[in-house]
């Protein structure tokens, strides 16, 4: 059995089990906030609040109405790609009586839902608590789905005076091993207990019984819920407990060793404009201090974002070491091993001492400075093929090394594509700055090249990409990061910050509408209609922006995001 399978098979049983539960819980009101059984051992929990109400507040703003109104869900392919969703919701009423739709789902969520996937000596089980009300209606319905049932697929047990009712999920002559076999579950007090595994439903009747921590007591899980703040929506992994898992299954349990993330966090919720997202990496194995060194100037950051300008679809500022940074990848990366007894690091710079004839690493790590941006100004089309015109930015700190470095590498280039590239051409900037680029037949405006202009570095896709850059850091052009649609979200003057990054959609609309113009003719010969995809960019440019920032904070690496939207 291969560890891609095991994975496979986690991620199929998180998305079979509430399909199953749905069968059984017509409704729900979800888990009280306290009293959640979940093991202290789980190594992917998911919860789930306020779904109705949230869903009820999305479906008020235009953008989210707008989408539910698509032409895309009735074309014919779209169809065939929801066939197995229409099955299951075909299953459902043949089950139950009742149509699966938004009024059964979203009151079988209710206000909260919570469920752990939990290793095992056999599959890993998921386990799911939502609270439903002995007295409620949603107990009197669920009566009356189990009565519906087949008397031969259940059958009862108990434990710790806990009534413990199976439902088989496949005929008893069917020997597929990668689904359970059955569907376990009970009542707590107000809470509805499912499980895939009987000894994991007996495990958390035993939480509840003996007041023993659950995973919710743990620091790791506390400190994820404070850093990332969020209600609505929870995500917590163990990568390396998944690794193990699978590694145990798969005969090699220590697989974890290079994953580098003690767990991850990540979280959403709903806001007055949009939606907020945050995430948070307890990383593993990383020397003392690593972050200041990567990260020593929060003004490195500052200057690289000066060179974004408004008129980019997509922006990212980084304030990195670059000698810093190529010091800590050849610690983690010299540690990777790959089959052949080398380290992914050297395998990465024997390709490009191959390809290039250089020390790729050594040369960033020779005359690199502390700040990097990226910016994607928009997409050209060169012969029915979209090319994004984009621009990298590097500080350096030694012009002169980065000079010979480039003119080295424009050197390499050449004699690799001769005749196809046989010399530069240069084009005066703003600021009389000379751009050097390698001219590309028949397409003009494809013009990859480079200019240093004091301390920074850049390489871009076309001229005008660079000139972008030149007029947001001589104040010609808004800066992207100074934008009003951005100022309230991304604020890179707080301490600690790593990147910083932005999206205009309308802009990033505007350059969809140039693509689909142009592949008009293809779209119509495959059979689709241009005018879904029109319609899919006007509502992307009714998200009036989406950014964020990534910072360190006492080891842990934080993201927080907003998208916001009409």
């Amino acid at each position: 059995m291969k560890g891609s399978g095991s994975i496979g098979k986690m991620v199929m049983i998180l998305i079979m089990v509430p399909t199953i539960v749905a069968i059984l819980i017509l409704t729900g009101c979800g888990s009280k906030q306290d009293d959640v059984p979940i093991p202290a051992e789980s190594v992917i929990y998911l919860r789930l609040e306020n779904m109705n109400a949230n869903w009820d507040q999305l479906k008020q703003r235009e953008t989210i109405a707008k989408c539910m109104q698509w032409q895309l869900w009735k074309e014919p392919f779209m169809q065939d790609l929801l066939k197995p969703v229409n099955e299951m919701k075909q299953d459902f009423r043949d089950n139950t009586g009742l149509p699966l739709n938004e009024t059964t789902i979203m009151s079988m969520l209710g206000r909260r839902v919570d469920i752990a996937v939990v290793p095992t000596d056999r599959l890993p089980a998921v386990i799911l608590v939502t609270n439903l009300g002995h007295k409620s209606t949603p107990m009197k319905q669920m009566s009356k789905a189990l009565e519906s049932l087949d008397g031969d697929r259940t059958t009862r047990s108990e434990y710790l005076n806990h009534d413990i009712i199976a439902v088989r999920t496949q005929p008893q002559d069917a020997d597929d091993s990668d689904v359970p076999e059955h569907i376990l579950y009970t009542f707590h007090r107000d809470d509805l207990i499912v499980s895939t595994d009987r000894e994991l439903l007996q495990s958390s009747i035993a939480l509840l019984e003996n007041d023993s921590e659950t995973l919710m007591d743990q620091p790791e899980f506390t400190a994820m819920m404070d850093a990332v703040n969020c209600s609505g929506f929870i995500a917590f992994v163990r990568p390396g407990a998944i690794a193990d898992t699978v590694g145990s299954i798969n005969g090699s349990p220590d697989s974890s060793g290079n994953l580098h993330s003690e767990w991850i966090g990540m979280g959403a919720e709903l806001t007055p404009t949009g939606i907020r997202m945050a995430s948070v990496m307890k990383p593993s194995g990383l020397p003392e201090n690593v972050f200041d060194s990567l990260y020593p100037d929060d003004k490195a950051i500052h200057q690289a974002a000066r060179w974004l300008s408004s008129q980019s679809i997509m922006g990212i500022a980084c304030g990195v070491d670059t000698a810093a940074l190529v010091d800590h990848e050849r610690e983690i990366l010299g540690s990777v091993q790959i089959p052949d007894g080398g380290s992914v690091w050297s395998m990465l710079t024997n390709t490009l001492q191959n390809t290039t004839g250089m020390d790729i690493p050594a040369e960033l790590a020779a005359w690199g400075g502390d700040g990097v941006f990226f910016g994607m100004n928009t997409i050209r089309m060169a012969l029915f093929v979209p090319v994004p015109d984009c621009s990298l930015g590097i500080t350096v700190s030694d012009p002169a090394a980065a000079r010979d470095f480039m003119n080295r590498v424009v050197t390499r280039i050449i004699e690799a594509y001769e005749p196809a590239i046989q010399t530069t051409a240069e084009v005066i900037l703003p600021g009389n700055h000379s751009y050097r680029y390698f001219p590309v037949a028949m397409i003009e405006d494809l013009q990859p090249g480079y200019v240093l202009i004091d301390n920074m570095l850049i390489i871009g896709t076309s001229a005008s990409s660079v000139t972008e850059n030149i007029m947001a850091f001589t104040g010609d052009r808004v800066r992207l990061l100074d934008a009003p649609a951005f100022s309230t979200i991304i604020d890179p003057g707080q301490d600690g910050i790593m990147a910083c990054k932005a999206i205009d959609p309308t802009q990033l609309a505007q350059a969809g509408r140039r693509i689909v113009d142009s592949l008009s003719l293809l779209i119509v010969a495959a059979d689709h209609k241009p005018s879904v995809y029109y319609e899919i960019l006007d509502t992307i440019a009714m998200i009036t922006a989406c950014g964020g920032h990534i910072r360190h904070d006492d080891r842990l690496i934080l993201s927080d995001g907003v998208i916001e939207f009409i």
